[in-house]
């Protein structure tokens, strides 16, 4: 058995968690799956032979939400043949946590996809070293790619962008709804300023329209 987390972009509310746990639960070969919504993550304990990181990555899409995943070229010194490739990617493709790995002995560079909730460089240069090979880290020596705290940056800006133009849309919509409730003098006002009789009923409709497909979309799509 193997364990694995996963990063998982989209949740917002406890059902949310509910909803991943369950189709991760039903996934062949998972023995436990547990949500946090607090950390938005996802602890998965699997039977490698009969399921994947990548087939649980699947199940998370499946159930309307997104896994946080990188990518990473790293460089792999000391390959000569077709037999040197395919022993580092096997290498690659046994790291908990890596999704894909796929190796170019020309340009002497194995491309992965990968959980960074389970998965770091570091580890996968460990099993580039422990295959029998040189690790070349690409880019600044030490530079860390913290690519699961940049997702959660990108979708909480996300969240703050849909809230401000939410709000936007509902103040005139409640102030259509309700201000004559507040201050009637303001009816007749509202009515003169109608260029057809049921214009502003329209309006409240097309307002609250844009707020369930625009800001709103997000709870519709997961």
């Amino acid at each position: 058995m193997r364990s694995i987390a996963i990063g998982i972009d989209g949740m917002t509310c406890a059902n949310c968690a509910a909803r991943v746990e369950r189709a991760l639960a039903k996934l062949p070969g998972v023995a436990e799956a547990s949500v946090n919504l607090a950390t938005a993550r996802a602890a998965v304990e699997y039977d490698e032979r009969v399921t994947s990181p990548e087939r649980i990555a699947q199940a998370v899409s499946e159930s309307g939400y997104r896994p946080v995943a990188a990518e990473l070229d790293i460089g792999v010194g000391g390959m000569t043949c077709a037999a040197c490739s395919a022993r580092v990617e096997r290498a690659l493709s046994g790291v908990p946590g890596v999704l894909s790995a796929t190796v170019n002995l020309a340009t002497a560079r194995a491309s992965l996809r990968y959980l960074p909730a389970s998965a770091i460089p570091e580890d996968i240069a460990r099993a580039i070293e422990e295959a029998g090979y040189e690790p070349r880290l690409l880019g600044d020596e030490g530079e860390r790619d913290d690519a699961e705290a940049r997702a959660r940056e990108r979708a909480l800006a996300a969240m703050q962008r849909d809230v401000v133009v939410a709000a936007a849309l509902t103040l005139p919509l409640v102030a259509l709804s309700f201000g004559a409730m507040f201050f009637p003098a303001l009816d007749g006002t509202i009515r003169e300023l109608a260029p057809f009789p049921g214009f502003w009923q329209w309006a409240q409709l097309a307002l609250g329209t844009a707020v369930i497909v625009w800001p709103g979309r997000r709870f519709f799509r997961s």
